[in-house]
């Protein structure tokens, strides 16, 4: 059996990586909207595994004709 090993990105590599235009919140959010608008569903929303078992969530949209404040 073989063992699956996750690697994680150092804080520094992520700072890194932001800092480098990576604009990650920016293409999350894309991709949330994407799957609403192009795909046909009603809400989507975009989390990150992280390190300590922590899920928080990055992006969402929700289809605007079922949504109202």
């Amino acid at each position: 059996i073989s063992e699956n090993k996750i690697d994680y990105a150092s804080d520094q590599e992520i700072e890194s990586r932001i800092k480098a235009g990576t604009h990650l919140d920016t293409t999350l959010q894309g991709i949330a909207t994407d799957v609403v608008v192009c795909l046909g569903y009603v809400g989507a929303m975009v989390a990150t595994y992280e390190k300590g078992d922590s899920l928080p969530v990055r992006a969402f949209y929700i289809e605007p004709k079922i949504a109202s404040s």
